[in-house]
Formats: structure tokens, sequence, C-alpha cells
């Protein structure tokens, strides 16, 4: 009898130390998912995969997977090794794109796989920027060398290369007819820092207009869609708009009322080319009306710099990126926020939207390039960035 009792408090007590011990593991899943939940609300995706990764097992759900899908949300990723690509671009048929190393080589890959096809060498340092011309058969370039440089898309072939005269950070843009190039960079003169821009005819190959323009860097430069004005990004906290039917002064859009370091790193056009957006160190992009001047709006989510801005092929919405890695998708007639997505693990500078509109190219400091689908998410959130179905993330 002493011994059937014994037997009993026994499993009583091993039940209750059971259920206190699953207790004590379901805290431990809650407080990992609360945990991972908040580093994705503060766009810290290593802390919040470092937390998603550590949760107990066990009590793994919808939650769960939820959030851990939300980590990586691209469709493809390409790694490029040791690599490290500088800004990218679609061809204009949408089947492959192209970017520079520091190295020198211009690499062409196939858009929908992602996989390398060929790589173009001649350029004596880093390639800043390498695009397409008109239809394809022929890409663009510039680089640290101070050259600009015209290649065979087919044959790899140099068919032509001029010196710019610049002494490092440079891009360069042709006109949506593929009759014009336009180039920015900078040089050092009798009074300092000096930018500048060029103006080339394409057919012609010759220089036909030249400007100094701000005491800082130029760095990206951008023809409209329309091909009626081209845009350029300025470390002076700039963007500046030319119009090609008068070049003798530009409009200025500025964040010269910030304290915060403003630095401009890329710029976008919207599809109307009515819009000029600019992304910024001081990690809020700003979006203006060209005609008016007028400030539209600013972008506010990012908590680090910002070096990347788009638009979708629609002029619908607006996707930045930068320092913290995260894409944010925006509202380009409110500037609201629509969603926010994760996958890269460093610095994303540079984007760029397929002909098609569908999808989505980034490259990074990780050394990946990565594809999403443009549509991606959006569905999930209101116009507030909170989900409509949860409370997560």
């Amino acid at each position: 009898m002493k011994f059937a009792i014994l037997i009993l408090l026994f499993l009583f007590s091993h039940t209750t130390y059971s259920q206190n011990s699953d207790d004590l593991i379901f805290q431990s899943y809650l407080a990992h998912i609360s945990a991972a939940n908040s580093s994705l609300r503060l766009n810290e995706k290593a802390e919040a995969k470092r937390w998603i990764e550590n949760a107990p097992q066990k009590f793994r759900g919808w939650e769960w997977n939820y959030l851990n899908n939300r980590i990586d949300w691209s469709s493809l990723t390409f790694n490029t090794g040791e690599i490290t690509p500088t800004k990218i671009s679609y061809s204009n048929n949408g089947n492959y794109f192209a970017f520079g190393d520091l190295n020198g080589t211009i690499h062409i890959h196939d858009a929908k796989n992602l996989n390398e096809l060929k790589r173009f060498d001649g350029h004596l340092n880093t390639v800043y920027s390498a695009k397409f011309i008109q239809n394809d058969s022929k890409l663009i370039s510039c680089s640290r060398d101070t050259t600009i440089r015209v290649w065979d898309f087919y044959t790899g072939k140099e068919l032509w290369q001029t010196k710019t005269g610049g002494r490092g950070l440079a891009d360069v843009d042709v006109s949506p007819d593929g009759k014009l190039i336009v180039f920015c960079s900078w040089y050092i003169n009798q009074k300092g820092i000096s930018g500048f821009i060029q103006l080339y005819d394409l057919e012609k190959r010759e220089k036909i207009w030249q400007t100094e323009h701000n005491t800082h860097p130029l760095v990206v430069i951008k023809f409209s869609p329309d091909g009626k004005k081209f845009a350029v990004g300025s470390w002076e906290w700039q963007v500046s708009v030319w119009d090609l039917n008068d070049l003798s002064k530009p409009k200025i859009f500025d964040f010269n009322d910030v304290q915060t370091y403003s630095a401009i790193d890329d710029i976008a056009f919207s599809p109307d080319s009515k819009k000029i957006a600019a992304a910024t160190k001081n990690t809020t992009p700003r979006i203006w009306d060209i005609d008016s001047g007028k400030l539209e709006f600013e972008l506010q989510g990012h908590q680090k710099p910002v070096y990347a801005i788009t638009y979708s092929k629609d002029g619908s919405k607006i996707y930045t990126s930068g320092d913290d890695a995260v894409i944010m998708i925006w509202d380009a007639s409110t500037g609201k926020r629509l969603n926010k997505i994760f996958g890269h693990e460093d610095k994303v500078h540079s984007m760029t939207v397929s002909p098609n509109g569908n999808e989505l190219l980034t490259a990074s400091r990780d050394n990946t390039i990565r594809k999403w689908r443009t549509e991606n998410g959006s569905g999930f959130l209101n116009a507030k960035g909170r989900n409509q179905i949860s409370t997560y993330a």
C-alpha cells in the first residue's frame, strides 16, 4: 500500500514538473517570437534571424513560419563571391542585367536565372556604372580610370572611349532614344573641388556641352523617361534638373533646411517625368514636383542612410534601401509606407525595376544580387505599415 502511494506521488510530481517545464519552454518561445518581431520592426534582420533560429522547436507555429519567411522574401539570389557589385541595370528588353565591379570588369547576367553570361574587360579601375543603349546591341560604362567606354554587347569589343578628366566617383546615362550620353564626376581646380557635367553626341562621338556645378562630388546622373531632361545628385545635398532645351540654368531641389548630413547618392524620375526623388544619407528621402518646385513629401521609416531609390513602372510605388539592408515600399502618391521586406545581409547600394515592372533587382555589399517580385507582400499590410491579419512586423 505504501509503495503504491509512493508511486502515485512520484507520477503526480513528475507530471507537474513536465507541465511546469513545458510552461517554461513555451514562455521562452513567446519571448523569442516577441524579440524577433521587435527586431524586424527596428529593421534588424540579423538579430531577428538569431532569435528565430533559437526559438524552441516544440512550439513553432504559424507565427514562427511567418516571421521566418519575412527574414528573406527575395525570390532568387546570386552570390558574386569575392566580387562586390556596383550599380546594376536591366537591358531594355528585360533579358539581361549588367553591373561593374571594383576591379574594372563589367558583368552580364541572365535576368531570368541570374547566372553570369559574359564579362567585358578593359577598364583599369572600378566600374561605377554600366548601362544598355536603346536596342541593347551596345553598352556604355564609366570608371574610376576617368574614361567613358562603349562596348559591343555581342562580342564584348570596345567600340569607343573618351577621357573625361574626372578624379573618382562618377556616373553615366544614355538618353531613351540612344542619341545622347550624359556624364558627371568631379575634379580639383584652383578653387578646390568642383563637380562637372558633360553631354555627348553618341552618334558623332563628341562632347557637345560641359559645365561646372557644385563644390562637392556629383555621384549620380539620369535622363528623364521622356528624354527631355536630366538630373544630377550631389554630395552638396542637392538635386539639379536641366531642361535639354535650355541648359543655361538648372532647377535646384535641396536638403538645406536639414541639420543632418544629407549627401545624395541616388535619384529617380517618376515614369511621367514630372517628379524627382532623392535618396539621402540623412535617412529620409524626398520627392519634389519638378514644375512647381514643391516638396511633395518625405519617406520616413529608414533608420540609416539611404543609398538607392526607384519608381515602379506604373508610378504607383517607390522602392528604397540603404545601410539598413531593408527594402521599403511606399505609396508614390502619398508617401505612406506600404511594406518593408528583408533578405540582404549588408548595405544595399543599387536597385532597378524590370522593363515589364514585375521584378526588382538589388545589389548589395553582402556580395549578392537578389531578385524580388514587385508585388511581394503588398497585400499583407495596410497604409500604416501594419499587418492586416496579425500584429507581427
